[in-house]
């Protein structure tokens, strides 16, 4: 007879004493699609990759790591994922969510996100960007609340989703394309706090995610103040970066791999369009005979 899953209070919608439904923090058609670009790379069926999560709460000892060629030598937490590169599962999420807005999210961001891992060139409208920015949020305050020392509460993050539908507009969220580099099929992820700096907070003001599957890099800043438009400065993402594009608060339609993308790792000579660069829209033409209503 299958366990019954426990009664929890939803880290989302808050509703109390509903099962819980064991929400992934890294959706498992993800995980598959991580999987199959392992096997591109172990042919070999009798040797398939083996996977290893490593966690820092320190983002320089991270990119030391990573410059050194040695991932996880002084991560502070490390996993065996065995064969396939599942994320956590957290507990306290409600059937109702994980069936319902969260599912809609998933089915939504799949097409938008498949061509962004093998790095296809494909436009992004901004109701694209839209959902990738959403669905990049909710990754972030699931994969925090998968920490045992959680850092954002639920009335400064997943309350705050919940309600809005959409990121609020103290987030700033990236993406960037690196076309040489070989994941093996892993993940790599990142969780940075950011201490407060006036005198009268004691406690951080906001905390940085990376996330990085395949040829796709994601940066994302969660600014955690009581009060979102009450105007403080905040953490954002540098806008120098050259692999970078920010997505969140979103511009305009762009093209992607952006030409600054591009450029410095040597891919391509050739410019890529930016959304200036877009063919302007052709006007109405007014001889065009109108269809009929039915």
């Amino acid at each position: 007879m299958p366990k019954k899953p426990p009664n929890i209070t939803c880290i989302f919608c808050g509703d109390e004493n509903v099962p819980s439904s064991g929400e992934d923090v890294i959706p498992l058609w993800l995980a598959d699609k991580l999987a199959y670009f392992a096997k591109q790379r172990h042919p070999d069926p009798g040797t398939p990759p083996e996977y290893r999560e490593y966690r820092y709460s320190d983002a320089d000892t991270f990119a030391k790591d990573m410059r050194d060629d040695a991932p996880g030598r002084n991560a502070d937490e490390t996993k065996d994922r065995g064969k396939m590169p599942l994320g956590d599962k957290i507990p306290d999420v409600c059937r109702t969510c994980n069936t319902g807005w969260m599912s809609h999210l998933e089915h939504a961001v799949r097409p938008i996100m498949v061509g962004l891992l093998e790095g296809k060139p494909k436009t992004l409208d901004p109701f694209d960007q839209l959902v990738f920015a959403t669905w990049i949020t909710k990754t972030c305050l699931t994969y925090d609340a998968a920490f045992a020392d959680r850092w954002i509460p639920n009335e400064l993050g997943t309350h705050r989703l919940y309600l809005t539908g959409i990121p609020l507009v103290t987030y700033h969220i990236t993406i960037g394309h690196q076309p040489d580099y070989l994941s093996e099929g892993a993940r790599l992820d990142e969780r940075y706090k950011k201490q407060g700096v006036w005198p009268d907070e004691d406690t951080f003001i906001a905390v940085r995610f990376r996330f990085q599957f395949e040829h796709l890099m994601i940066r994302a800043i969660i600014n955690c103040f009581a009060n979102p438009f009450e105007a403080r400065p905040g953490a954002a993402l540098p806008l120098g970066d050259a692999h970078q594009t920010e997505i969140w608060p979103h511009v305009s339609r762009l093209w992607w791999p952006t030409n600054a993308a591009l450029t410095p790792t040597g891919v391509t000579g050739e410019p890529v369009p930016d959304s200036s660069d877009l063919p302007p829209v052709e006007p109405p033409n007014p001889n065009r005979p109108t269809p009929p209503r039915t």
